[in-house]
């Protein structure tokens, strides 16, 4: 199966999509059904009718759409099993992605934040009312009358409550994020970007091929600190030492140096070696 190959599908296993600002780490799974045996460059008919693939969706809000990566392939061929993993990308109406419809679960939370933000506002501004504010040499001075002390504790008691409804409703708002609503029964065209085979002596070597692959590489901090070995790890026995520190690789090990590689050893320092005497 040569890259570029397409097949059309049926979404069978529908999804609520994160359209969230880490909707791309939180993805959810897709299940499509094949619903032809696919084109393969040049026209050339593939296999790979009645097959189920396996994908993963995130959503994208400013198109609304769900962004579909696969996952595996699953097929039967003369009573011969195929899994295997596979990357492709899910087209819909001709573009990346599958339309769905955006919706916005936090609306009224965020409506009621507002109205307790008011509330708030209502409480300050009549407790500020009933309050008379007198300055001297000496400073400010706040007095309050005894027929606006009722007015004072309403003020007082809507600003408090409304303050604490608004930082509560805040806070639920935040955890409801946007989602792109994918419906089953939709047509969509499946496009693998990496070929694979579908022969199980060929699917044997793709995965050995695949689990032999260099992982992605380290970032240089990652690196640095992967190569410094802690010096206490060091003098620890055997039986109790991290397992890191022993089967460290033999390039940590060259950039030890003497003295660290007799401590690593659980060796003494010899007496009249040039790295001085030991304690």
């Amino acid at each position: 199966m040569p890259a570029g190959t397409f097949v059309t599908a049926v979404i069978t296993g529908g999804a609520d999509a994160n359209a969230g600002v880490n909707g791309q780490g939180d993805t959810v799974p897709m299940v499509f059904q094949t619903l032809n045996a696919g084109i393969l460059p040049n026209g050339k008919p593939s296999r790979l009718n009645n097959c189920t693939i396996i994908g993963a969706v995130y959503g994208e809000i400013s198109s609304s759409r769900g962004i579909v990566r696969t996952q595996r392939l699953s097929c039967i061929f003369d009573e011969e099993i195929i899994d295997i993993p596979v990357e492709g990308t899910v087209f819909n109406f001709g573009r990346n992605g599958i339309r769905g419809t955006t919706i916005m679960k936090n609306g009224k939370i965020v409506q009621m934040a507002g109205v307790s933000g008011i509330l708030t506002g209502i409480g300050e501004t009549g407790k500020a009312l009933s309050e008379t504010t007198s300055t001297s040499p000496l400073g400010s001075t706040t007095t309050l009358s005894g027929g606006d002390a009722l007015l004072n504790l309403a003020g007082s008691a809507s600003a408090s409550v409304g303050s604490k409804l608004a930082d509560y409703y805040i806070k639920l708002a935040e955890q409801y994020h946007p989602i792109i609503e994918l419906n089953p029964g939709n047509t969509v065209n499946i496009v693998f970007l990496k070929g694979f085979p579908l022969d199980p002596v060929g699917i044997s070597e793709y995965e050995e091929a695949l689990a032999n692959q260099p992982q992605t590489p380290l970032s240089s901090t990652a690196q640095i600190l992967n190569t410094i070995s802690n010096p206490l790890f060091e003098r620890l026995p055997d039986d109790i030492a991290p397992r890191a520190a022993k089967n460290s690789s033999s390039s940590a090990t060259q950039l030890l140096t003497p003295a660290q590689r007799y401590h690593q050893q659980g060796q003494r320092i010899p007496v009249n070696s040039p790295f001085g005497r030991t304690q």
